[in-house]
């Protein structure tokens, strides 16, 4: 099981890396600008990922297309 938690972490991590500006820059424009709440719906969308990457749903480290 730790070499499953590591490859989570790796995972998670690169999707992070590609994908946070795009997240940001969405909530950043639906909230007028709000940076408090960008910053904590950024979050909350990136802790639901890892709660659901880590249940195992295969596309929670996807983004629409």
């Amino acid at each position: 099981h730790e070499r499953e938690g590591v490859d989570l972490r790796s995972s998670v991590a690169s999707f992070y890396d590609r994908s946070v500006r795009d997240v940001y820059r969405y909530f950043h424009r639906a909230t007028a600008g709000d940076r408090r709440t960008t910053e904590d719906l950024t979050q909350e969308t990136f802790m639901a990922c890892v709660r659901a990457a880590a249940d195992g749903q295969r596309d929670a480290l996807t983004m629409p297309g």
